[in-house]
């Protein structure tokens, strides 16, 4: 957006682009202001406040009861009360947090330490107990967990398994998954199998049972980063622009079942890809029910949107979310009553 002339001087491009200065909280053009004064497209989608706090990038968003956990490159993981916005606390982790998962009782975070090591490490919010769990190099972008195991995975291309102990409420190392070729950035559980998507494009299908791959997908041409796992039907978005849904054979193996954007449709985007089609790199997603119970997915791109998809029939858009420029979302989570929660590059955590 931008600050503008006059009414009179706008165009139909003007009028549907968001203004940048609005979207920052500084437009003193008013109604004189050639760009929508809008922070969605979507008639059901309304910014609600923004919570400021991190000095860096929000890289996970996890909601227990009432209490939200952020947590960030700047080294801290932040708890809000998500019914008031107020920061109850702040606690230096000790590296540059990359993802955070809430699993029962515990808070778990990826850490990136100072001297380039990468730990899990691991909160009993009943008991206090710390645990730290090394054994990564570099960032570790995912956490997932079930079957009592936690899954981490990291920029050196494993997944670590450590699985619960229940007599001394621990974890304890297992195994390490190594089929990607490059970092793995995403791990999700359903039933007794764990999916994870690599730098390299490819989701990979894990057996829980005996720890071997049993399907390996080259899915994207670039980066895999989020999977959600939807009614027996997996969702992956990539850098590569596409929002891709799998469903299962019947041998069980993962087949894709349609893709979006349609590729013979062009889009306002940034990037050319090796075909020719203006794609713009998609960078998370969160999937949940509106007010009225109908499936919906949030997809987040570098392009400082949001987009709102319904889920059900196909991938019908609703409306953008929109972002100051050159801000992107990282991390997303839905609460009760229809509130949901983005965290961004900026360090801004927003409720909508």
């Amino acid at each position: 957006g931008g600050r503008g002339g006059r009414g009179r001087g706008r165009n139909s491009q003007q009028q549907n682009q968001p203004c940048n200065f609005f979207l920052r909280g500084n437009c003193n053009q008013g109604d004189n202001c050639q760009f929508l004064h809008e922070h969605s497209s979507a008639p059901d989608l309304e910014l609600f406040a923004s919570l400021s706090g991190h000095e860096g990038t929000i890289t996970g968003v996890v909601l227990q009861d009432t209490q939200l956990y952020t947590s960030s490159k700047d080294g801290t993981i932040r708890e809000w009360d998500s019914s008031n916005g107020n920061c109850t606390s702040a606690v230096q982790v000790g590296g540059e947090a990359d993802s955070l998962l809430i699993e029962g009782c515990f808070l778990i975070a990826g850490l990136k330490l100072p001297n380039g090591q990468g730990m899990v490490k691991v909160w009993n919010m009943q008991t206090g107990q710390v645990q730290e769990l090394p054994g990564h190099v570099g960032e570790v972008y995912a956490l997932a967990a079930g079957n009592g195991m936690l899954f981490s995975g990291a920029q050196d291309k494993t997944i670590r398994v450590h699985t619960f102990n229940q007599a001394d409420n621990s974890f304890a190392f297992s195994a390490a998954l190594t089929a990607h070729t490059k970092s793995v950035h995403v791990l999700v559980v359903s039933g007794d199998l764990l999916f994870s998507g690599g730098g390299e494009g490819n989701i990979i299908m894990w057996s829980l049972q005996s720890g071997q791959a049993l399907q390996s997908l080259p899915a994207h041409t670039e980066h895999v980063m989020q999977l959600v796992y939807w009614e027996n039907h997996l969702l992956s978005c990539g850098l590569d622009g596409e929002l891709k849904v799998w469903g299962a054979s019947a041998a069980g193996q993962l087949e894709l079942k349609m893709t979006w954007p349609d590729l013979n449709n062009s889009s306002p985007f940034k990037q050319q890809s090796s075909s020719g089609r203006e794609i713009v790199p998609f960078l998370t997603m969160s999937g949940c029910a509106d007010a009225n119970s109908k499936p919906m997915l949030l997809l987040a791109s570098c392009d400082s949107k949001v987009q709102c998809l319904d889920l059900q029939p196909t991938l019908q858009p609703r409306g953008e979310m929109y972002f100051p420029r050159d801000v992107s979302v990282r991390a997303m989570t839905f609460g009760p009553s229809g509130f949901f929660f983005t965290g961004d590059t900026s360090g801004e955590l927003k409720v909508w």
